[in-house]
């Protein structure tokens, strides 16, 4: 059994998956109201679109370094990768283009974004090759750095970011 949780300005959706290794198995997904909660016994995609936007995650890797931001994250400064959700109407790939783009100024193309894998809501991406130098563009984004993959922050990263840097070093 696993539990992911997330939420929007309008909805908590938590789900629960009983099977290990089926996407399209059925999942609980508790979503609030204003009555309170309810129960839906749906597929994940389904409770997704409904309850929360999808979002992206895109990590820049140049040899053996990444691009991490440094960003405010509620009350505290968090290095993460380049996020951001996906708006109705637009792929995943064309988000992350989108999101980086308008947080570091750069420019990439389709093929060289590289979907590495999903985590709860997020489409997680690496890309090798861009066009321009990454500049913070965002008031949100302090500074921008790269650094070593045998040297990352993690105990000063956003929660999740480890996982797929970990995957980088395997």
């Amino acid at each position: 059994m696993s539990i992911s949780r997330a939420m929007n300005e309008k909805n908590v959706c938590i789900v629960v998956n009983f099977t290990q290794h089926s996407a399209t198995a059925p999942k609980l997904c508790l979503k609030a109201s204003w009555g309170g909660f309810f129960m839906q016994k749906q597929n994940l995609n389904s409770c997704y679109t409904k309850a929360m936007r999808k979002a992206v995650l895109c990590f820049l890797k140049k040899n053996d370094s990444v691009l991490l931001l440094h960003t405010d994250y509620g009350n505290r400064t968090v290095w993460s990768g380049v996020s951001g959700y996906i708006e109705e109407n637009e792929t995943a790939v064309d988000a992350a283009i989108r999101e980086i783009n308008e947080e570091i100024g750069v420019n990439i193309k389709p093929k060289e974004v590289r979907h590495v894998g999903t985590h709860d809501i997020f489409d997680v991406f690496i890309i090798e090759k861009w066009e321009g130098k990454p500049t913070p563009k965002e008031f949100s984004i302090k500074e921008i750095k790269w650094f070593q993959l045998d040297s990352l922050p993690y105990d000063q990263m956003h929660e999740g970011n480890e996982i797929w840097l970990l995957k980088l070093l395997i």
